[in-house]
């Protein structure tokens, strides 16, 4: 029976180059990376039992709020919710077990893998249900210098939101979004569970070595692992801007090349901020040799750049969703009045109603 496991991430953090790279060192029959997609947390949100009760229209729906499923899994929706709509009253490994025949299906046979390796940077944030559903998993957690992913961050736009950088333009929301996956990947092993920490420096240094880790690790039987040429694990034409070097060989100036690009400012304030959880992680702190003045100083700009960003970030998505969701819930509301008209009995909309 095939196993699974779960590779968790601060994004931009080398995640999608350690897919890319398990994905060509490692024969498909061993091991099969999914790429990302936002059905996985929407399901293990909600629960194992409140899944099971899900009507057809909730999954349709949460289906359609999952901007990343067709790109990345390269499934159509009305595949997805074709091949999902035959799991009716079943549970979330079930379920996410359909979508792993239908990615398998869509992206040419291919005998069924040993291991699955779920891409998804969120995942120990549920390491207890997962551990009830999935008590074969493992965790492999991808890390990087913070500074280095904020930098990323800051100079990354949203493949899915134009004009948007992945950081909201904000270095502080950076260096918290860095310093929270870090607490929430350590928690599988706090619960019991495995898992494999892979350093980006070691990944772009010794690609070969860190996916023979990765193997042992996860229990794969067979030779060392070697350069395969039909990778199955793709980066979608959505987000293939951000992920412009996945698929050249890993070089070395990626490591610190935030040094000659994060700003001066933003560098002490990333330190100032996670330079506890930096030097545990054995990353070196610069040298800081400025006044208590321009500290202060930059300190306060980088609580303004947040305020200004987060406002940003809350007017953008107003408009991009304020008219749909306003239509959506007066829609739900009308269509509960017409059948509770028809029934008697009032209806609202729930993601558990069973239709």
């Amino acid at each position: 029976m095939t196993r699974h496991a779960f590779l968790v991430y601060a994004n931009r953090s080398g995640s999608t180059l350690l897919a890319a790279q398990l994905s060509q060192r490692i024969a498909p029959e061993q091991m099969l990376v999914i790429p990302e997609f936002r059905l996985l947390e929407y399901l293990f949100h909600i629960g194992d039992a409140k899944a099971r009760a899900l009507s057809p229209s909730a999954i349709a729906l949460m289906i359609e709020h999952d901007h990343q499923v067709e790109a990345n899994l390269g499934v159509s929706r009305d595949e997805l919710m074709a091949t999902l709509r035959g799991t009716i009253g079943q549970g979330i490994r079930v379920k996410l077990e359909k979508v792993l025949q239908a990615y398998r299906a869509k992206n040419g046979p291919s005998p069924e893998p040993e291991v699955v390796l779920w891409k998804w940077g969120n995942a120990a944030t549920y390491v207890h249900e997962i551990g009830k559903l999935f008590p074969e998993a493992k965790f492999v957690h991808a890390v990087r210098d913070g500074r280095a992913v904020v930098n990323s961050l800051l100079r990354s736009e949203s493949p899915y939101f134009a004009g948007e950088d992945l950081a909201r333009g904000s270095t502080l929301h950076a260096v918290h979004h860095w310093k929270s996956a870090l607490r929430r990947n350590t928690r599988p092993r706090r619960a019991g569970l495995e898992l494999l920490e892979v350093r980006f420096g070691d990944l772009v240094e010794a690609p070969k070595e860190v996916c023979d880790s990765v193997e042992n690790f996860l229990g794969l039987a067979g030779e060392p692992s070697k350069q395969h040429n039909d990778a199955t694990f793709k980066v979608s034409g959505t987000e293939e801007r951000i992920h412009r070097l996945v698929n050249e060989s890993p070089r070395s100036e990626r490591i610190d090349g935030w040094q000659a690009e994060l700003a001066e400012w933003r560098c002490f304030v990333v330190e100032h901020d996670a330079g506890r959880e930096l030097e545990a992680w054995r990353y070196e702190l610069r040298p800081t040799d400025v006044s208590l003045v321009r500290r202060l100083t930059w300190l306060g700009r980088a609580q303004i750049e947040r305020l200004v960003g987060s406002l940003m970030w809350a007017i953008r998505r107003a408009r991009r969703y304020g008219a749909r969701l306003t239509f959506r819930l007066v829609g739900l509301r009308i269509r509960a009045w017409l059948a509770s008209r028809d029934t008697g009995v009032d209806r609202s909309f729930s993601m558990n109603t069973t239709d």
